[in-house]
């Protein structure tokens, strides 16, 4: 309880580390935690900071998820309503495949969901910003849809995604970044919308 921050990469590589509780005086955790065993993460009910549900980590409000478990499998994930953004690396390696994407998130951070088993992307309309990689080498990802509102298509957005077949880009992207879709070998054809000014 006299522990008041969490340092990136505590439980790298400790793999026979299924669940974590952090206290009640933790007010930084800097990073994610990446133990691959890990499906259960529990928040004292008196963090100031932090807060926990259904095993996933967010900020005291639930208007950030930060980390859902890396090893907590379940089929489909809804993400609360209260949530405005999705952040870094926040389902990184998660085994879920399927994570619906409320009207409220408005940033999906960095990696947010790199080398995670998830198939079916929709993204809604209210997300402005995307990060670098953020669906970087997801094996099973087959289909993604990006709103009008995302005016940047991030850099190795879906790099080496090559199961994706289905690429839907909605009028209102600006620019397409470098390598956002490299090595995506099962992509046959991609309709560029009128809006897109660079690429």
């Amino acid at each position: 309880n006299s522990v008041i921050t969490i340092g990136c990469g505590i439980l790298t590589y400790c793999s026979m580390v299924d669940s974590i509780t952090i206290p009640a005086s933790v007010s930084n955790i800097v990073g994610t935690f990446d133990s691959w065993g890990l499906d259960n993460i529990t928040v004292d009910k008196n963090n100031k900071y932090y807060s926990s549900d259904d095993g996933v980590l967010f900020n005291k409000t639930k208007t950030e998820l930060i980390q859902y478990p890396p090893d907590n499998y379940r089929e489909s994930y809804s993400i609360p309503s209260s949530v405005k953004k999705i952040g870094d690396c926040a389902f990184k390696d998660a085994p879920v495949s399927n994570v619906i994407i409320p009207d409220t998130v408005e940033v999906i951070g960095e990696g947010a969901f790199r080398f995670s088993n998830i198939e079916t992307v929709y993204i809604p309309a209210g997300v402005k910003s995307v990060g670098d990689g953020c669906f970087l080498e997801c094996k099973q990802l087959k289909s993604i849809r990006i709103p009008g509102s995302v005016k940047e298509i991030s850099m190795q957005f879906c790099l080496g995604c090559k199961n994706l077949a289905e690429v839907i880009l909605e009028e209102g992207i600006e620019t397409i970044k470098w390598n956002a879709f490299e090595s995506c070998e099962s992509i046959s054809e991609v309709i560029i919308p009128a809006s897109v000014k660079t690429i």
